[in-house]
């Protein structure tokens, strides 16, 4: 509430310092209360105890510094390939995630669809990455991980953090090797849906 809503409670006799400490007062009580019943909602999900508890965090900061060495060492392999050396980075994508090419002798746009395979909860982001979009908050990055593990050409998975406007689920990309057949990998990763229920 508001200082002024705050002072409509109090005895009007109060001076103005007195009345600034007792908001005062008031904001750091209601600020603890928030944070308890934040911690009693949520300390038993997943991506909480992943998160805070000195047991996991600590495992699940050293699983994203070798992610992100996973991925600087794509990166560079791609670049030394010359994967970028087309790459265009002056291409428009409009709002449904396709890509729009403009025709510099007309100045027309036309869009090419892009259209990944369905899985429910599923996307293929690129032809060797699929986006996992509803990981429930209380699935353990564990579990996801060694589900993944079990599918052929698996390279690494990345996570995001909890969505607290999404019930605190997460979103996570699943990167494959690049001389994997992708439709063999769609029909294992429709299993995971049951992991992910």
């Amino acid at each position: 509430m508001s200082l002024r809503e705050f002072l409509d409670y109090q005895n009007p006799s109060l001076t103005e310092s007195e009345a600034f400490e007792l908001y005062s007062t008031y904001k750091k009580l209601f600020k603890q209360a928030r944070i308890s019943a934040f911690f009693e909602a949520h300390k038993e999900e997943a991506w909480f105890i992943e998160k805070f508890h000195p047991k996991y965090s600590e495992k699940y900061l050293e699983l994203k510094q070798k992610e992100l060495e996973a991925r600087a060492l794509d990166f560079r392999a791609d670049f030394e390939a010359g994967k970028f050396e087309q790459l265009d980075l002056d291409t428009k994508t409009n709002a449904e995630g396709s890509v729009e090419e403009e025709n510099e002798e007309e100045k027309v746009s036309t869009v090419a669809e892009v259209s990944p395979q369905a899985i429910p909860g599923m996307t293929a982001c690129s032809s060797h990455i699929i986006l996992i979009k509803n990981i429930p908050p209380n699935i353990f990055k564990d579990q996801v991980i060694d589900f993944c593990q079990t599918v052929p050409g698996f390279k690494y998975v990345s996570f995001s953090e909890p969505n607290p406007q999404k019930n605190f689920q997460r979103v996570a990309w699943v990167v494959f090797s690049d001389d994997i057949d992708m439709n063999s990998v769609y029909q294992k990763m429709e299993n995971m849906k049951v992991i992910l229920i």
